[in-house]
């Protein structure tokens, strides 16, 4: 699904997506001072939020289409992981902020008007429908921390309706920081989620959809390679992942290195989504007069 889409796609939706959540968030602001809802206030500041990562991502996506120059020569894809994790942290101090000010309702809950309250998450639930129908599918991580600003902002909508209709008909208004709480919950755990995956890339490590042993018995296997060392892969961004590793021929092989090599990417690029490979050819029983081909793949 998501690989059919095109990045002119994306561009639409996400406008489209800042618009609506710009509505969303002057609705929801107004009706949590007139219903004086905490619920309702925390899911407008997890609107406000939505719409900063909005923004942020349309943004991220502009400069990593940018191609690649001699200063940034893998171009600028690490802009997405930047801005994802900038996101996911400020989502994680908003929950805390949301739970600070739970904790402080919970002793003396204040009255809510659940009917302007119910009103104003059912519109705010349609329109996150929507948006986030439109945003989900797509792999790019920062595509996808902002479908997860939407996706929670969606959640949470539940909750508040939930919240308004049991109000309304029990009279309970510790129900409403109740649902603070839950909406709170759900914000941390994706965020949380999205910081790891963010750092994971910062740090270099391997890709999640990559065994590292499997892919290294793979090369093995490819005939003519001996040994292989110095193996290391990592992503770019979310989509963009790398490989470099020292591979081991017979002296009678240096002469198919060519294709060797050209297997290899061949190996990496369809079986592990790896778009940036070098391969340096290597042959422990030559001497210092022997060729030896470095080679990169793209």
């Amino acid at each position: 699904m998501a690989e059919n889409k095109n990045t002119g796609g994306v561009f639409s939706k996400l406008k489209i997506a800042i618009v609506l959540t710009l509505v969303i968030l002057v609705i929801e602001i107004i009706g949590a001072f007139i219903s004086g809802s905490l619920a309702l206030f925390s899911d407008a500041g997890h609107v406000f939020m939505d719409v900063t990562a909005l923004v942020l991502s349309l943004g991220a996506l502009s400069i990593a289409m940018r191609p690649s120059t001699h200063d940034a020569t893998f171009g600028h894809h690490r802009v997405e992981i930047v801005v994802a994790l900038v996101n996911a942290v400020a989502l994680f101090f908003l929950s805390l902020f949301i739970l600070y000010n739970a904790y402080l309702r919970f002793a003396s809950p204040p009255e809510v008007k659940s009917m302007e309250m119910l009103i104003v998450a059912l519109i705010g639930f349609s329109v996150n429908l929507y948006v986030a129908w439109n945003l989900h599918g797509y792999h790019d991580l920062n595509v996808r921390s902002a479908y997860l600003h939407v996706f929670g902002d969606l959640i949470a909508s539940v909750a508040v309706i939930i919240g308004a209709v049991v109000i309304a008909l029990t009279g309970q208004f510790w129900v409403d920081p109740a649902a603070s709480v839950i909406i709170a919950g759900i914000i941390l755990s994706r965020c949380l989620r999205l910081m790891k995956e963010s750092g994971d890339i910062l740090l270099e490590k391997t890709p999640k959809h990559i065994n590292l042993d499997d892919l290294k018995s793979e090369i093995l296997n490819v005939d003519g390679v001996d040994d292989v060392h110095d193996l290391h892969v990592w992503s770019i961004c979310s989509n963009v992942h790398a490989i470099t590793c020292h591979i081991v021929v017979k002296p009678e092989r240096l002469q198919e290195s060519s294709d060797l090599i050209r297997k290899m990417n061949t190996l990496v690029s369809e079986g592990y989504r790896i778009g940036h490979a070098t391969f340096q050819v290597e042959c422990e029983v030559c001497d210092e007069t022997c060729e030896l081909p470095h080679i990169e793949g793209h």
